[in-house]
C-alpha cells in the first residue's frame, strides 16, 4: 500500500507527541529519492529536525527492555521484510503494518520475525510544530451542523419518514465522498482497510469495472454523490419553502431497489468481488425504501405534486452542475500532487545536484581570513561559505537556513560567514552592524554571535534602533572587513547572498533553501572522500 510507510511514521510521531504538518510530511516522504526505504524515513525526520536513531541491535529481551515504548522495526511478514510500527505492551508486542492494522504477538514471537533494525524518535521541545490547514475541518463541522439542524427540524415537525430518510441520505453522501476519494487515490488508511478486508473484497475491482458505469457516462461515484446530495439539498428547500416532497422521495426510494439488486448480483456473480463501500450505499438505499414502508408512506408516490417535482428537479440541476464543476478540479489536484511529488523527487536527486554544483564557478579559499566568523566544526570535511550583508533583504532567509542546518549537523559542517559591505562608509549601518557581529564572535564566542545574527537578520528588524542599543566598540574591524571585501572582489562576488559549497557556487537551478535537502549526502560524500584519499596515496 502506497501510504503504509507514511501511516506508520505518522503513528510514531503522534505517539511521541510530535505534531508536524501532515501534508508537508507526506510530500517530503513520498518525494524522497530513496522512498520507500529506511533511509527515506530517517532523511525526512532529519529534514524536520526530529531527533532520531536508526540502529541494528540484538534481538533479545534485555535489548527490548531498553528500547522506547514505541518504535519502527524491520520485521518479516507475509510479503517478506517490511517496516512496521511497534508498541511494547509488557510481555506482548502490538505490530502495526499500517495505521490501524494491528497484530498482537508475544515477545518471543517478535524476536523470530525481527532482524534488529529499528528507528526511534524522541520529543524535542525546539521542534517547530505545525498544524495542517483547518479549512477541511471547518467544512466537516459545517456539514455536520447543517445536517443535524435540518434533521432535527424535520423531526420537530413530526415528519418521521422525512427525518429518517434525510439522515440516511447524509450517511449515503458520506459514503459517496469516500468512494470518490478512493477512486481518486485520496483515500485514508481506514478506507483502504475497509476496501481490502479479505481476498473477496476489492473496491478497485468493482469501481473500475464496466458495470460501475451508468449509461456509459456516470460512474458509481458520480451517481452516489448526485443522488444523496440532491436528497439533502431538496430537504433544505422543502423546509425553507414549506413544501412537502414526500411523494417524490418515496418514488425515488422504490425506483432505486432494482439498481441495488443489480449491483449486488453483478458483484457477487459476475465480478465475484465485493466493494464494502458500494454495499454500504446499497444498504442505505434499501433502508430508505424500508422506512417508507414501516412509516406508512408507501403510497405517497401516487399523489406527487408539480411543486415537489420542480423542487427536486431544481436540486438535481444544482447538484449536477456543481459536481461536474468540482470533479475536474479534484482530478487536477490529484494530478498536481503527483507532479509535485515527482518534481520534488527529481529535484532531490543528489547526483543531479552534485553534477550541477561541480560545473559551477569556483572560488579560492585556501586560507582563513583573520578574525572571520566560523560556525560549526572547524575541522569538518564539509565547508560552506556564505557571503552576506545585513542590508540585504534576501540574506535573511539564507541565515535562517544556515541556522537550521547548524542545529541538525553542527558537528559535521563548517560554515564560514563573510561580509560584503561598503568599507569606505565606516559610519554606515552595514559596516557598524558587521563590526559588532565580528566583535561578538571574537570576544564572546559562537553562540553569542549566532544569537546576535539572529537579531540582525530578523525580517522586521530596524537596524538603526538595534545599533542604538549596542555598546560602542573599542576595537576597529576595518582591516577585517576590508580583507573580506577584497576577497569578494578577487572572486567576482558582487551580489549577496552568495553561497559556496566546497568552493563551488550553489547551483542557480535550485533555491538556496533547498540546501538542507542535500546536506546529509554532501557530508557522507566528503567523509567517504577523506577515507578514500589515504588509501589512494598509500
Amino acid at each position: 500500500m502506497q501510504d503504509q510507510l507514511f501511516n506508520i511514521l505518522d503513528k510514531l510521531l503522534v505517539t511521541n507527541k510530535i505534531r508536524l504538518n501532515k501534508e508537508e510530511l507526506k510530500l517530503q516522504l513520498l518525494s524522497h529519492p530513496s522512498y520507500p526505504s529506511l533511509h527515506a524515513l530517517t532523511g525526512v525526520l532529519k529534514h524536520f529536525g526530529v531527533p532520531n536513531l536508526a540502529l541494528q541491535v540484538p534481538t533479545d529481551q534485555d535489548t527490548l527492555d531498553q528500547l522506547p515504548p514505541t518504535f519502527i522495526a524491520n520485521v518479516n511478514g507475509d510479503k517478506g521484510m517490511h517496516l512496521a510500527f511497534i508498541e511494547k505492551k509488557g510481555s506482548s508486542i502490538n505490530v502495526y503494518t499500517d495505521h490501524k492494522q494491528i497484530k498482537t504477538i508475544s515477545n518471543d514471537a517478535f524476536f523470530e520475525v525481527w532482524d534488529g533494525i529499528i528507528v526511534a524518535v524522541e520529543k524535542d521541545e525546539t521542534i517547530r510544530e505545525e498544524k495542517g490547514s483547518n479549512a477541511s475541518k471547518i467544512w466537516q463541522w459545517a456539514f455536520i451542523i447543517i445536517a443535524l439542524g435540518v434533521g432535527i427540524a424535520l423531526l420537530n415537525k413530526a415528519l418521521v419518514f422525512e427525518g429518517i430518510h434525510y439522515f440516511l441520505s447524509a450517511i449515503g453522501l458520506i459514503l459517496g465522498v469516500l468512494i470518490v476519494g478512493h477512486s481518486l487515490g485520496l483515500e485514508s488508511s481506514s478506507t483502504a482497510s475497509i476496501c481490502n478486508l479479505s481476498e473477496k473484497t476489492s473496491c478497485d475491482a468493482v469501481l473500475n469495472s464496466k458495470g460501475a458505469k451508468i449509461g456509459g457516462l456516470l460512474t458509481l461515484s458520480d451517481a452516489s454523490i448526485i443522488a444523496f446530495a440532491s436528497y439533502t439539498l431538496v430537504y433544505c428547500f422543502s423546509l425553507l419553502g414549506g413544501i412537502s416532497i414526500n411523494g417524490v422521495i418515496v418514488a425515488l426510494s422504490f425506483l432505486a431497489i432494482p439498481f441495488v439488486l443489480y449491483s449486488i448480483y453483478y458483484q457477487g456473480s459476475v465480478l465475484k468481488k465485493w466493494c464494502p463501500l458500494c454495499l454500504g450505499i446499497a444498504s442505505v438505499l434499501i433502508l430508505q425504501a424500508v422506512a417508507a414502508l414501516v412509516t406508512g408512506n408507501s403510497t405517497a408516490f401516487l399523489s406527487i405534486g408539480l411543486e415537489e417535482i420542480v423542487l427536486y428537479a431544481l436540486s438535481i440541476v444544482i447538484v449536477v452542475s456543481l459536481w461536474f464543476m468540482i470533479k475536474p478540479l479534484l482530478h487536477k489536484k490529484v494530478a498536481l500532487d503527483k507532479l509535485k511529488i515527482e518534481s520534488n523527487k527529481f529535484k532531490r536527486n543528489f547526483s543531479i545536484f552534485n553534477t550541477l554544483l561541480k560545473e559551477n564557478d569556483s572560488i579560492t579559499n585556501d586560507l582563513e581570513l583573520p578574525k572571520e566568523i566560523v560556525l560549526g566544526n572547524r575541522d569538518a570535511s564539509l565547508e560552506v561559505v556564505l557571503v552576506t550583508s545585513p542590508l540585504c533583504y534576501y540574506c535573511k532567509q539564507a541565515h535562517t537556513d544556515i541556522e537550521n542546518i547548524l542545529k541538525q549537523t553542527s558537528n559535521d559542517i563548517k560554515v564560514i560567514v563573510r561580509f560584503n559591505v561598503n568599507v569606505e562608509d565606516t559610519e554606515g549601518e552595514g559596516f557598524q552592524v558587521t563590526s559588532r557581529l565580528i566583535h561578538a564572535y571574537n570576544t564572546e564566542g559562537e553562540l553569542a554571535c549566532i544569537k546576535m545574527m539572529h537579531e540582525v537578520y530578523e525580517s522586521d528588524v530596524d537596524l538603526k534602533q538595534w545599533l542604538k542599543k549596542q555598546q560602542a566598540l573599542d576595537t576597529d574591524y576595518s582591516d577585517v572587513l576590508s580583507a573580506q571585501k577584497e576577497w569578494c572582489t578577487q572572486n567576482n562576488i558582487n551580489f549577496t547572498p552568495a553561497l559556496y559549497i566546497q568552493g563551488n557556487q550553489f547551483p542557480r537551478e535550485y533555491d538556496r533553501n533547498d540546501l538542507p535537502l542535500f546536506i546529509e549526502d554532501l557530508i557522507e560524500q566528503q567523509q567517504s572522500q577523506e577515507i578514500d584519499s589515504p588509501m589512494m596515496t598509500s
